[in-house]
């Protein structure tokens, strides 16, 4: 009985001390109070690709929900593997296929076209946070 009980003080303690670093690393993400932040960060991108590629009023508001996903998943990226350049890059790269998939669906064919060719130079550019900058 004694042994058992030293054995359960030993699991609890443990467990205790294994969700406490959880919390601890959960306590250190991004707060929703950046969820406005975000949304404004989703409206501005969306409007300058509606200028560019002249969407309609469907387009828009499905490429703003697209986008506002896009960027909320993309800080999230670059805060669970930022001491994980590999990583980071190979989610950000998984992320980037998912987003275009996603506006192939909604652009036009001539809309998707251009663009590409608007994303091209984009995405020759490095990781802004890659050095620790950005």
């Amino acid at each position: 009985m004694k042994t058992l009980l030293c054995l359960l003080a030993l699991l609890w303690g443990a467990t205790g001390h294994v969700a406490a670093q959880s919390s601890d690393r959960l306590a250190e993400l991004p707060t929703p109070a950046n969820n406005r932040m975000l949304h404004l960060r989703a409206i501005i991108l969306t409007r300058d690709m509606s200028r560019t590629l002249q969407l309609n009023d469907t387009q828009y508001e499905r490429l703003r929900v697209i986008n506002q996903t896009r960027l909320a998943r993309q800080d999230e990226i670059l805060w669970l593997y930022q001491d994980d350049p590999e990583q980071r890059r190979a989610r950000l790269s998984e992320l980037d296929l998912y987003y275009e998939q996603q506006c192939r669906r909604i652009l036009t064919p001539a809309q998707l076209d251009q663009f590409i060719q608007v994303q091209q130079p984009t995405q020759q550019e490095t990781d802004p946070h890659e050095n620790g900058l950005g």
